[in-house]
């Protein structure tokens, strides 16, 4: 029976060492194939990529007996709108470039799933939260500040403007800042004592804003963030962010 134990564990860690791989393999591949212009080879390494941390978070909330708790569905449904978000995102691939609508169509499509799967992020953290008798906190409402203040510093320096995308913008921005601050919450309240699922909520969430951050000045000031660093940066947090928060479903919180 002890033979039996060791050698599943053996097995599960690595299969977990080997998903790590995969997904730091394939997102540097991404990172590369889809630079300066997007590639039907670069598509291909970002749907592994995704698709990994998809069944990274299956594995471990099965692996931890958590698969039948709502923190574990929640965030399992988030990683699945990040996965359908990701194939809108790269399409541009397969698209004439020349169509600017059409571009911006799936672009649009796939802000509005991402923020979906921040939406389900907030609700299983707190659900999580709640279960637990916990409720947010003032450092909640301080965290949501400092992230304002910081956008609203960036939007002033930088001198960009939303436009038609305001709307997207602001409702995406108050979903990420909810995310994060719940993610925060849920770090001190649930998991208080646990260190690793501590650190992989709050580094996964800051990862999250890092890798959006990012990503909205690319979008809105492309002439100057469309640069091989900010790919490396917005791409590389982005699966790092990820990974990070699947981790947490190896850890009950019944």
């Amino acid at each position: 029976m002890f033979q039996l134990l060791l050698l599943n564990n053996l097995y599960f860690i690595l299969l977990f060492i080997f998903l790590w791989l995969i997904e730091i393999i394939f997102a540097s591949l991404f990172i590369k194939f889809g630079w300066p212009c997007p590639t039907h080879k670069g598509f291909a390494c970002k749907m592994v990529a995704s698709l990994t941390f998809v069944l990274y978070a299956v594995l471990l909330a099965i692996k931890g007996g958590n698969l039948d708790e709502s923190y574990a569905r929640y965030i399992i449904m988030g990683m699945i709108c990040g996965f359908i978000g990701d194939i809108f995102m790269a399409l541009e691939a397969f698209l004439d470039r020349s169509n600017q609508k059409l571009l911006t169509t799936t672009v649009i499509i796939g802000g509005v799933v991402f923020f979906a799967g921040h939406i389900f992020y907030v609700i299983a953290f707190l659900t999580s939260i709640w279960s637990k008798n916990e409720s947010l906190h003032w450092y909640t409402l301080l965290w949501l500040i400092m992230l304002f203040v910081i956008v609203a510093i960036v939007k002033h320096n930088l001198h960009f403007r939303l436009g038609k995308f305001a709307g997207l913008c602001i409702s995406y921005s108050l979903a990420l800042g909810a995310m994060s601050a719940c993610a925060a919450t849920m770090a001190f309240t649930v998991f208080k004592g646990n260190i690793l699922p501590q650190l992989c909520l709050i580094l996964g969430s800051l990862c999250f804003v890092t890798t959006d951050s990012v990503l909205c000045l690319k979008l809105l000031w492309a002439k100057r963030f469309t640069t091989w660093p900010q790919r490396i940066i917005y791409l590389s947090t982005y699966y790092m962010a990820q990974m990070l928060i699947a981790t947490t479903l190896y850890f009950s919180i019944s």
